[in-house]
């Protein structure tokens, strides 16, 4: 599903400060610009399934030297 709004990057001023700052990654500043252009309870439900991932993987990483993140839960969406 497509977001309907002309420019959807512009409704959320958290949005536009990430955008125009120099010390945001590129990964993130696509991916936001990516995310505006969708349904956003379909980008909503993709980017937490992307942060359990994420945190997985982190985890992975970091178990050999016994760091840990608190554990997050995710809701079971319908995409898995």
């Amino acid at each position: 599903m497509t977001n309907k709004r002309s420019d959807p990057e512009k409704t959320v001023p958290e949005i536009d400060r990430i955008l125009s700052s120099p010390g945001a990654s590129n990964w993130i500043k696509d991916a936001i610009r990516s995310a505006c252009r969708r349904d956003p309870v379909d980008a909503w439900k993709d980017a937490n399934l992307l942060q359990l991932i994420l945190k997985n993987r982190m985890d992975d990483v970091l178990q050999g030297s016994h760091a840990r993140v608190n554990d997050y839960r995710y809701d079971g969406g319908s995409h898995v």
